[in-house]
C-alpha cells in the first residue's frame, strides 16, 4: 500500500517538473516575440496581367499598379522580352516566375460591359477577372474602361484561356464616324419590338460571315426572334454611297426617317436596338435642322454647325452608350438628329465649316448650347453644381447696347452694384418684369413668358414628380426636420402647397434653390433642373410674349423665374411663376445667334461672344 502511495507522488512530482519547464520555456518565447524585431514574409507575390516593358540582362522593367518597377530576375531569360502582357511572380523583390500572353487580336469594338467585349465579326467575349488596360502611347498609363473608343480598332486585345485578359491603347484615336442609337416613337427610349427598312439603292445585310443582298426598294422587317441575330448583329449597308437607308418603323417630326451611312440591329433581352454609324458631318447635315431652323440663315447655320461639331465630339469618348455600341442616342439628351431631315442650307453650312472646332486651351470644348436666354445667360458651374468655374462657359448680359444695361435696370430706383447683380431678389424681378433692355433675344417668343398653376394642379404636379427626383440624387431634395435642419429624407409629397419661395440665385438670376413649404412638408429643391420638373405645368397654359400659347410642358421653360402668389380669403389659389427664356441657359443662345447674325455678325464673332476665350481651329491650327 505505501508502495503503491510513493509511485503515485513520484508520478504527481514529475508533472509538476514538466509543466513548469514548459512555463519557462513559453515565458522565453514570449520574451523573444517582445524583444526581437519581426521576421521578413517570404512569400510569393503573384501580379496578372502586367504590361511588361523590357529587360536588361536579368533587370525587368514593368508596369505594375499604376507605376513603372524593376525587378532582378532569380534566373538568366532565355531570350530578350518586352512589349507584352504577362503574369510574374515576385519573391523577396526577385521575379521567379514568368508567363508571357503573346496571343493578340486586334477588330473594331462594337460594345463593352463589365463582363464582356463585343468585336466586330467575332462575337461577345468574356474579359478576365484581372481585366486591365493600358494606354502605351506618349507615356504609359492605366485606363478606365472609358478609353476603349466605341466603334474603332485603335485598341489590341490579349487573349489567355478563352478570355480577353488585357487591352492595349496603342494610338490616340482619330474618330471620323459616330454611332448613334435611335429612339422609338412610343415610349422614347432605345429598345424596339420590331425594325422595318429598305433602301433607295441595292444593299447588302450581313450577319456573322455571312450575308445577303436586296434589291433597291426591297422592305427587310426584323424581330427579336429572327434566326439572322443568332449570329449577332444584323448590319445593313448600301452599295452606293450616297444612298440612305429608310426605317419604316419610326417616325419623326419630318415623316418616315432616312439615314446615311449603315444601320446596325442588335438583340438585347429588353428589345431590338437600332445603331446609326456614319460620319460625323453626314451626321452634322441632319444634326442642324434639327436643332435651329434653316430660315435662320446661312452664317447661324454655320455657328450651330461648329458647336454642334464641337459637342460630339466630346461625347465620342464619354461613350455614354457603350453597352449598347453607341456614342449617343438621337435625342435633346445629346444633339436632336434626323428629326428635321438634311437640306440644301443645312448641308452647305456643314461643309463651308467642315472640320472646324472650338477648343480652350487646346482642349476640344463642352460646347452646351440652348434654345432662348433671359437677356442674361448662366454659368455651368451654378446650373450643374460643379466647384470648378469652366471660363468660356461662364454667364454675361447680353445687352446690345451693355453701357445702358444698368441704367435700365434701375429705372424704378432700386439700388444695383456697379455690376449688374440679378442675384438678389429685387434686381431680377425688376429684370424680368419691367426691364427695357435690348437684348439680343428679346424679340422672341419665349423672351419673357407666364405661367399661372392652381393650388390643386400644383400639388398634383409635384407629388407626380417628387419622389422622382428624389431618388435620381437625394442629396438635392431636403426636408425639414423637427429640430428645423434639413435632411434628405424619402418624400412623395409636401401636402397642399402654402408657399413656394426662391431661396438662393445664381448668375443672372438663375433659381438654384426652392422652398416649399406644404401641409405636411416643407423642402428646399436644388438644382435648377429639380426645380422646373417639379414646377412642370403639365396642366396649364404658358403664354409667351407674343400671346401665344404652349401647353403640356414637362418642364418649366426655364428657371430664370420670379414667384407670385394668388390668395382667396387668405387661402392660396394660384401661383404665377413669370420667367424668361427657354433652356437651361448655359453657352450659346441659338435665338441670340439668329439676332446676331442678323446684325451682320460673322460666325468667329458670335461662337467667341458666347464661348469667351475660345479658339475655332481644324485640324490643331488656330483659324
Amino acid at each position: 500500500m505505501k508502495k503503491k502511495l510513493m509511485l503515485i507522488l513520484i508520478g504527481i512530482i514529475i508533472i509538476i517538473i514538466i509543466l513548469a519547464i514548459d512555463l519557462m520555456n513559453d515565458h522565453e518565447l514570449l520574451d523573444n516575440i517582445i524583444d526581437r524585431e519581426p521576421a521578413e514574409v517570404h512569400e510569393e507575390v503573384t501580379y496578372s496581367n502586367v504590361w511588361i516593358i523590357g529587360n536588361d540582362g536579368n533587370i525587368i522593367e514593368a508596369f505594375v499598379e499604376g507605376k513603372k518597377q524593376k525587378y532582378t530576375s532569380q534566373y538568366p531569360l532565355s531570350e530578350d522580352i518586352g512589349n507584352v502582357i504577362g503574369d510574374i511572380v515576385v519573391k523577396d523583390k526577385e521575379v521567379i516566375k514568368i508567363t508571357i500572353k503573346p496571343d493578340k487580336m486586334n477588330g473594331k469594338v462594337l460594345a463593352y460591359t463589365d463582363e464582356y467585349i463585343e468585336i466586330e465579326d467575332l462575337g461577345k467575349i468574356d474579359t478576365d477577372k484581372d481585366f486591365k488596360i493600358y494606354k502605351i502611347y506618349d507615356d504609359i498609363m492605366m485606363e478606365m474602361s472609358s478609353g476603349i473608343l466605341i466603334g474603332y480598332s485603335s485598341t489590341d486585345f490579349i487573349f489567355s484561356d478563352g478570355t480577353i485578359c488585357a487591352a492595349i491603347i496603342k494610338e490616340e484615336a482619330k474618330p471620323k464616324n459616330i454611332r448613334v442609337v435611335l429612339k422609338n416613337n412610343d415610349t422614347g427610349d432605345i429598345f424596339h419590338n420590331s425594325v422595318r427598312l429598305t433602301s433607295d439603292s441595292d444593299y447588302v445585310l450581313y450577319y456573322g460571315d455571312k450575308k445577303k443582298e436586296y434589291k433597291a426598294g426591297h422592305k427587310i422587317n426584323v424581330k427579336p426572334n429572327n434566326k439572322l441575330l443568332s449570329e449577332g448583329r444584323i448590319r445593313i449597308e448600301p452599295k452606293s454611297k450616297d444612298a440612305k437607308i429608310e426605317v419604316l418603323s419610326l417616325t419623326r417630326s419630318s415623316g418616315i426617317p432616312k439615314y446615311r451611312g449603315k444601320i446596325e440591329i442588335g438583340k438585347n433581352k429588353e428589345g431590338l436596338t437600332i445603331i446609326n454609324e456614319l460620319t460625323i458631318e453626314e451626321y452634322l447635315y441632319s444634326v442642324v435642322p434639327s436643332e435651329m431652323p434653316s430660315s435662320y440663315g446661312l452664317e447661324a447655320l454655320e455657328v450651330q454647325a461648329i458647336c454642334a461639331r464641337s459637342y460630339a465630339y466630346t461625347q465620342l469618348s464619354n461613350n455614354a452608350y457603350h453597352t449598347y455600341g453607341a456614342h449617343v442616342d438621337d435625342s435633346v439628351s445629346y444633339q436632336v438628329y434626323n428629326n428635321i431631315g438634311e437640306n440644301e442650307v443645312t448641308v452647305k453650312a456643314v461643309d463651308e465649316t467642315r472640320g472646324l472646332i472650338m477648343e480652350y486651351k487646346g482642349n476640344i470644348i463642352s460646347a452646351y448650347y440652348f434654345s432662348t436666354s433671359s437677356g442674361h445667360t448662366s454659368s455651368a458651374k451654378d446650373v450643374w453644381m460643379s466647384e470648378n468655374t469652366i471660363p468660356y462657359l461662364v454667364g454675361s448680359l447680353q445687352a446690345v447696347e451693355d453701357k445702358k444695361a444698368v441704367e435700365a435696370v434701375n429705372n424704378e430706383a432700386i439700388e444695383v452694384d456697379e455690376e449688374l447683380d440679378l442675384t438678389k431678389e429685387s434686381n431680377f424681378r425688376n429684370f424680368i418684369k419691367k426691364s427695357d433692355i435690348k437684348t439680343y433675344d428679346s424679340d422672341f417668343a419665349w423672351y419673357r413668358w407666364k405661367v399661372t398653376i392652381d393650388a390643386g394642379d400644383l400639388k398634383k404636379v409635384i407629388d407626380k414628380n417628387l419622389a422622382g427626383r428624389y431618388n435620381a440624387n437625394p442629396a438635392l431634395i431636403k426636408t425639414l426636420q423637427k429640430d428645423n435642419t434639413y435632411s434628405s429624407v424619402p418624400i412623395d409629397t409636401v401636402g397642399n402647397v402654402e408657399n413656394i419661395t426662391i431661396s438662393k440665385r445664381a448668375t443672372g438670376g438663375i433659381a438654384t434653390e426652392m422652398t416649399i413649404k406644404g401641409s405636411k412638408n416643407t423642402i428646399k429643391v436644388m438644382t435648377e433642373y429639380n426645380i422646373r420638373t417639379i414646377l412642370a405645368p403639365l396642366y396649364s397654359k404658358v403664354i409667351r410674349q407674343d400671346k401665344s400659347v404652349v401647353d403640356n410642358l414637362s418642364m418649366l421653360p426655364s428657371a430664370f423665374v420670379v414667384v407670385d402668389h394668388n390668395k382667396e380669403g387668405g387661402k392660396l389659389k394660384s401661383i404665377t411663376f413669370t420667367g424668361g427664356g427657354y433652356g437651361h441657359g448655359v453657352g450659346m443662345s441659338q435665338n441670340g445667334v439668329k439676332a446676331m447674325a442678323e446684325l451682320g455678325k460673322s460666325y468667329e464673332e458670335i461662337l467667341k461672344h458666347y464661348y469667351p476665350g475660345i479658339d475655332i481651329v481644324m485640324n490643331g491650327e488656330v483659324k
